[in-house]
């Protein structure tokens, strides 16, 4: 009788694995891939010269075997907002250049994370004079107003310089 009572057990305790697939996953089947790993890929790293400029970055999302994610959800975030803004979905984002410093973009996915650095460098592209033609007459002065530019037109504050002519004083009109 008690070896029949330990084959019932043994039958019944075999049955119940068998039926939750033997597993300790709590029943629940597969779980999702985790990020364990971020690479970005800026378009370039070139310094911004000019405000208005955008860059595009990519994030590649791998699990532990170094498998790419599919349709991983990805946060980007900027360091310094009065530097570049980021603004994107999925695994794409652009920056845009809005001041001068040095700003770190962050992508972030789940614990993981990664960054890429940037400068910005607003450089000078243009001058413009105001008015353009001053209409003077014979030995007339006239004030004029120059304005430092950047590439994309915007100004540039704080610009400074000089004038110069390369033979002698300024010319009078």
């Amino acid at each position: 009788m008690f070896r029949i009572a330990r084959r019932v057990v043994a039958l019944v305790v075999f049955a119940g694995l068998t039926a939750c697939g033997g597993s300790d996953d709590g029943g629940g089947g597969p779980t999702a891939p985790t990020a364990t790993s971020i690479v970005l890929t800026p378009a370039s790293t070139a310094a911004f010269a000019s405000f208005g400029e955008t860059r595009t970055i990519t994030a590649l999302v791998r699990d532990a075997s170094q498998s790419a994610l599919a349709n991983p959800s990805v946060t980007f975030t900027s360091s310094n907002a009065s530097v570049a803004t980021v603004t994107g979905s999925g695994t794409s984002a652009t920056v845009t250049s809005v001041g001068d410093g040095a700003v770190s973009i962050s992508a972030t996915s789940g614990s993981v994370s990664a960054k890429v650095d940037f400068t910005v460098a607003q450089r000078f592209a243009t001058l413009a004079l105001t008015p353009a033609s001053p209409a003077l007459a014979i030995g007339a002065t006239a004030p004029l107003q120059a304005s430092a530019r950047d590439a994309r037109g915007n100004g540039i504050t704080g610009a400074t310089g000089s004038r110069s002519r390369p033979h002698g004083p300024p010319r009078r009109l």
